[in-house]
């Protein structure tokens, strides 16, 4: 019941007491009502103010809440670092700068194809599994009438997956590959050479174990080689 109601009965009431007996009736019912509606009105009040107990439980759940939200994003953000350490793990490593490779592709391009050999060939001690420096040595060689090494090359860039092979059928540097009696051979064996067609030779070495070994340290002394890595092509050459 609101205080509304509770003042329209008040009101009847003392109307009543007034009309039958006057003011002297009326005023002890007035009294009456109003300490009534005083405790209908604090009643209210106290239910509407929650005890202080009430207010410690609404405390430790609100807290009890925040902690749970706080331990939430502390896994997500555990769970967000796992994923980009395994992402950093997977990703390969980015290829070694090779600047001997680019050096030996200039020099080709201005007909200087000893230097271009000489370049590639040290290119291949920093990377000897790329397939175009395999490629160019194969035509530079050809362009100098090599053809063993020219071969060698060629089947060495074929191993390693070289797919264009209408590129080796009409590049002009591998003309006089083409002509040599063993080539028809080596096309038939899916540009592989067989035992004994060739003298093959080890791509990426000279035969001259101690100029090569000269070269690499020609490398680390310009820096283009680690001092790990020196030693780890001396000790491959070694062996």
């Amino acid at each position: 019941m609101n205080n509304n109601s509770i003042g329209g009965i008040a009101f009847f009431f003392v109307l009543m007491a007034f009309i039958s007996g006057g003011i002297g009736n009326a005023i002890p019912v007035a009294i009456f009502f109003f300490i009534v509606n005083s405790f209908f009105a604090g009643s209210k009040k106290r239910q509407r103010s929650p005890g202080p107990r009430n207010s410690r439980t609404n405390d430790r759940s609100r807290a009890r809440r925040e902690a749970d939200l706080a331990r939430q994003r502390a896994e997500a953000r555990r769970r967000e670092e796992i994923r980009r350490k395994q992402d950093r793990v997977r990703r390969p490593a980015a290829p070694k700068k090779n600047p001997l490779k680019n050096s030996g592709i200039a020099k080709f391009k201005e007909y200087d194809y000893d230097g271009a050999i000489e370049d590639f060939n040290k290119a291949l001690t920093i990377s000897p599994n790329d397939i175009a420096i395999h490629f160019n040595l194969a035509a530079a060689y050809s362009l100098t009438e090599n053809k063993n090494k020219a071969f060698t090359h060629l089947d060495k860039a074929v191993q390693l997956g070289f797919k264009d092979f209408d590129k080796i059928g009409t590049h002009d540097a591998l003309a006089y590959l083409r002509i040599q009696p063993e080539f028809d051979d080596f096309k038939a064996n899916g540009y592989r050479m067989k035992e004994g067609t060739v003298k093959k030779t080890n791509p990426g070495l000279d035969s001259n174990l101690l100029e090569q070994l000269n070269r690499l340290q020609d490398l680390r002394e310009r820096g283009v080689l680690t001092e790990a890595e020196f030693e780890a092509q001396k000790g491959k050459l070694l062996n």
